[in-house]
């Protein structure tokens, strides 16, 4: 196989000013509500947290919303709400800051993914590495490059390894990691370059092959 490259993805988190706010005013009666924009590699981790926060403070309520980050970029800039904004990548909160959508001393890393394969659970293709997307008649599932983060970088994956234009025609494009995952579990897909998250979201009907 040639070169693997193994994409490290920075999350960075965007908490605007208005969080001071709803810090401060969670302590009283007053209905706060929040509203945030996830992409699907983070929204079930948030989800979770969000409940149980809004279970121990009843006057507040968090609204999460998900999709891939392109896309709720462009709804943020035409609808010019929301509180928090979370990316899948730093290229996308460096438009986000260009466009001044977002407060600058607010930008925060939070963590780091890695891409991974992800297959059904029984592996019907014997997929184990990168070379077998090329020697095997698979479909590939990824997120749209065009607005999906980790969809980008599984292009960038695929082209830095050499491989990407033998690949390319088995490329299945769906809109977010989230519905790229799904294909995986539903057996829709061979294999999905995904974060490596991806995985215990249906961890029963995929397995992981880490490059």
């Amino acid at each position: 196989m040639s070169r693997t490259i193994v994409l490290s993805v920075i999350l960075l988190v965007l908490v605007v000013s208005s969080w001071m706010i709803y810090t401060y005013y969670s302590q009283s009666p007053v209905q706060v509500e929040l509203l945030v924009y996830t992409p699907p590699v983070i929204q079930p981790l948030l989800e979770n947290a969000s409940r149980e926060y809004m279970q121990l403070h009843p006057n507040v309520r968090i609204e999460i919303i998900g999709g891939a980050t392109g896309t709720l970029l462009n709804k943020i800039s035409l609808t010019g709400e929301g509180d928090v904004f979370i990316t899948a990548d730093h290229e996308y909160m460096l438009n986000a800051s260009r466009m001044g959508l977002v407060v600058n001393e607010s930008i925060k890393v939070l963590s780091y993914v890695v891409l991974a394969l992800i297959i059904p659970r029984d592996n019907p293709a014997n997929i184990t590495s990168l070379d077998d997307l090329v020697l095997k008649n698979v479909k590939i599932g990824i997120a749209n490059p065009n607005v999906a983060p980790f969809g980008r970088m599984a292009v960038e994956l695929l082209v830095r390894n050499g491989i990407y234009d033998k690949v390319k025609d088995k490329l299945v494009i769906y809109g977010d990691v989230g519905q790229t995952a799904r294909q995986v579990a539903l057996g829709l897909v061979d294999v999905a370059i995904l974060p490596h998250v991806a995985h215990y979201w249906y961890l029963n009907d995929t397995s992981i092959i880490w490059l």
